[in-house]
C-alpha cells in the first residue's frame, strides 16, 4: 500500500509541475502574440521583436509562433539548446489542440526534464490569431527543488502509510483471527447440523447413518479421481450426506414396511427426491447441493425418475453419486440382506454401464473400487467418521 501511495503521489506531484508549465505558457502568451503581429510588420520595428524574444527565452530555450493556419512564422532557439530541437525530431510531431485546448507533453532529454508546451494566441475579441510552442527546461536549481520537493512528497505519503498500517495492524490481526474464530464456529455448526440431518433420516429409515459417511467418502473419491471441479465440492459432500432428506416427510406405512411396496406406494415413494430437493432449497449454504437428492434416482438411460433425464442431462454429481450409493447398497448389511461380496457388486456396477450409471463414470469408478472398499467399508465406524469429518472441514472452509 504504501509503494501504491507513494507511486501515486510521484505521479501527482509531476502533474502538478506540468500544470506550472503550462501557466507559465500561459503567462507569456502575451508577449507570444506580440511577436507574431509585429512578425509581420516592417523591419524598423523588429528591434522591438528581438526585445520580446529576449524576454521569451528568460523562460523557453526555444520558442515557435505559428499562424492560424499552422504555418511557422517564427522560430528562436537558444544557441546553447540547439541539441534540444535535434533532439525533438525524433519525437512524433506535437499537434495543435481544439479551441482553447493547450498540448503539452514533458520529455527527458539527455537526463534533463523539458516541457513542450504548444497553445492557441487570440486577441481581445476572442479570435485566433496562431499558435504560441515553447520548450520549457528546468534550471539546475529548479531541476534540485523539483527533486526535493517530490521526493519529500513520496517519503512523507509512504511513512504516513507504514505508520498508520504498523498501528492498525495489531487490531486488523485481532479482528481477523476473531472472525476466523466465529466462521470455524458457523462452519462447525453447519457440519454438525448436516450431521443431525442424516442421523435423523437414517433412524427413520431403519439405517446407520454410517451409510451416509461411507457414500459422501466414496462420492469424494471418485469426483476427486474424475476431475470434478473443487469449486463444486461443498455440495457434491453436502448433496451426498444428505442424499435421502426427503425421506422424512414419507409415511412410516411406506417407509418402514418390510414387503414390497405397491404401484401407489412406489410413487409416493419417489417423491423423496422432490421433498429433498425443497427441504435443501429453504437454506442458503445448502440450496446449491439440490442435485443429488433431486436426481440420485435417475439413470443413464432415461429410465430413472423422477424426471427421466437421459445421459448427460442428468447433472454429474448424481451420476457420480449413483454409482457409489448403489455400490454401499450392494456391498453393505441391511436388516434385509446380507453383504454382497466385493466382486460380485463391482460386476453388477459394471452390468448397469450405460443403462443405469454413465459408462465413464463406471470405467474409472472399477479401477479404484477395491482400494476405497479397504479404505473405507473395511475400516471401523469412527475413522470413517473422523475421515469424512476432516474432508468436509478442508472442503468448506477452502
Amino acid at each position: 500500500m504504501s509503494i501504491v501511495l507513494g507511486a501515486a503521489q510521484y505521479f501527482y506531484q509531476m502533474h502538478l509541475i506540468d500544470m506550472q508549465s503550462i501557466e507559465r505558457a500561459s503567462a507569456e502568451s502575451p508577449k507570444a502574440l506580440q511577436v507574431l503581429l509585429l512578425a509581420e510588420k516592417s523591419l524598423a520595428e523588429r528591434h522591438e521583436l528581438s526585445e520580446i524574444l529576449d524576454a521569451l527565452h528568460d523562460h523557453f530555450v526555444i520558442v515557435e509562433v505559428y499562424d492560424a493556419q499552422h504555418k511557422k512564422i517564427l522560430e528562436h532557439v537558444d544557441e546553447a539548446m540547439t541539441w534540444v530541437e535535434k533532439s525533438l525530431k525524433a519525437y512524433p510531431p506535437h499537434g495543435f489542440g481544439f479551441g482553447d485546448e493547450v498540448v503539452y507533453r514533458r520529455l527527458q532529454l539527455s537526463d534533463q526534464w523539458f516541457w513542450q508546451v504548444v497553445m492557441p494566441l487570440k486577441n481581445g475579441l476572442g479570435q485566433l490569431e496562431g499558435f504560441f510552442e515553447g520548450v520549457y527546461h528546468l534550471t539546475p536549481s529548479e531541476e534540485k527543488t523539483l527533486y526535493q520537493s517530490v521526493l519529500f512528497s513520496v517519503a512523507m505519503v509512504v511513512m504516513a502509510t507504514l505508520i498508520t498500517g504498523l498501528s492498525m495492524y495489531p487490531l486488523l490481526l485481532r479482528l481477523t483471527r476473531n472472525l476466523e474464530d466465529k466462521s470455524k464456529a458457523v462452519l462447525l455448526g453447519n457440519v454438525e447440523l448436516m450431521e443431525v440431518m442424516g442421523e435423523a433420516i437414517a433412524k427413520r429409515d431403519s439405517d446407520t447413518n454410517i451409510h451416509n459417511y461411507r457414500v459422501t467418502l466414496y462420492a469424494i473419491r471418485l469426483a476427486e479421481a474424475l476431475g470434478y471441479p473443487v469449486e463444486k465440492m461443498s455440495a457434491l459432500v453436502a448433496g451426498s450426506f444428505l442424499h435421502d432428506v426427503g425421506k422424512i416427510g414419507i409415511p412410516d406405512a411406506i417407509l418402514l414396511k418390510a414387503g414390497k411396496l405397491t404401484e401407489d406406494e412406489f410413487a409416493i415413494m419417489k417423491t423423496h427426491v422432490t421433498i429433498g430437493a425443497e427441504i435443501l432449497a429453504r437454506a442458503s449454504w445448502l440450496s446449491h447441493a439440490r442435485d443429488i437428492p433431486q436426481y440420485h434416482h435417475e439413470k443413464y438411460d432415461g429410465s430413472g425418475y423422477m424426471t427421466g433425464l437421459v445421459g448427460e442431462s442428468i447433472p454429474l454429481s448424481a451420476r457420480i453419486f449413483a454409482v457409489v450409493d448403489v455400490f454401499d447398497a450392494l456391498t453393505a448389511d441391511r436388516p434385509y440382506k446380507q453383504a454382497m461380496p466385493l466382486e460380485k457388486a463391482i460386476g453388477i456396477i459394471q452390468e448397469g454401464s450405460g443403462t443405469h450409471f454413465d459408462p465413464e463414470i463406471v470405467a474409472v469408478f472399477v479401477v479404484h473400487a477395491a482400494q476405497w472398499y479397504a479404505d473405507i467399508y473395511q475400516q471401523p465406524s469412527a475413522a470413517v467418521e473422523a475421515s469424512l469429518r476432516a474432508c468436509v472441514s478442508q472442503v468448506f472452509s477452502g
